[in-house]
């Protein structure tokens, strides 16, 4: 018999990237005076950070460069975003090292590094992000046959625009221009890491990623997956399942939102 769903006639509280809630709120809403707690004020404030940034043009989103209302594709992403922000600051404060070194697989803009480089200053950590992306097209031969169509995307991407946009972290950032896996032998490369995002639209360069870095991840660190759930990627899923089936040492959870988060214990 196929499943049937009620559908609830009452406002939703948050309505983005294929997710629709109504009885249940996201952390930034329902926020109680005297009982805030500072992983939601911290990314309330990165948040409209961001925004501020973006609405003084010094931050550009060139993802978003088609949209009519920015605040509107800023709001469609913040359960993303509340995400990487709590997850880089778990690994953060649940690591041992001393210089909390962050790993991003997938750049674009630096939309998604920028609440992980604020996270990180508000626990006062000493970070560094290593930041990974050709800043080019998407190569065909990098692409199993289900993500052809995905072949010269991102075209429009341009390093010398996301080292603009996080200037004011430039000394906390190393950017290695390329394309997985080749980069990673001409790259500055951390030997440890406390954080890893991988948003690549593609498996085989996730795959590539996991085989690099996990083993340089501390234990009390995170994975985070973008892409993951999302029905265009489920080959994606599959390598990432199969790089997770025996690890005893990895936790993974599938989120509502199609990223999944991985814990290292």
């Amino acid at each position: 018999m196929a499943e049937t769903y009620r559908i609830w006639k009452t406002p939703c509280t948050f309505s983005g990237w294929g997710m629709t809630t109504t009885k249940s709120s996201p952390p930034w809403k329902n926020v109680f005076e005297g009982c805030e707690l500072s992983n939601v004020l911290g990314f309330q404030q990165a948040d409209e950070r961001l925004r501020e940034l973006n609405r003084e043009g010094k931050f550009v989103l060139s993802l978003f460069s088609e949209s009519p209302d920015m605040d509107f594709a800023l709001n469609e992403l913040k359960w993303r975003h509340y995400l990487i922000y709590w997850s880089a600051l778990h690994a953060a404060q649940n690591t041992r090292s001393k210089q909390k070194n962050y790993v991003e697989c997938g750049v674009c803009d630096g939309m998604a590094i920028f609440y992980v480089l604020n996270a990180a200053k508000n626990v006062g950590a000493i970070s560094k992000a290593y930041l990974y992306d050709s800043w080019e097209e998407m190569k065909p031969e990098l692409l199993l046959p289900s993500e052809k169509g995905s072949a010269g995307d991102y075209a429009y991407l341009s390093i010398e625009q996301t080292r603009e946009n996080l200037r004011e972290y430039r000394d906390d950032v190393v950017f290695n221009r390329g394309y997985i896996p080749d980069s990673f032998a001409t790259s500055e490369n951390p030997e440890s890491i406390a954080w890893m995002h991988i948003d690549l639209n593609s498996a085989l360069p996730t795959e590539a990623a996991l085989n690099y870095f996990y083993d340089r991840l501390e234990i009390g660190g995170v994975v985070l997956l973008d892409d993951y759930g999302w029905l265009a990627y489920t080959d994606t899923k599959r390598v990432v399942d199969k790089f997770f089936k025996n690890k005893k040492d990895a936790e993974l959870l599938h989120l509502p939102t199609g990223q999944a988060i991985v814990f290292k214990r």
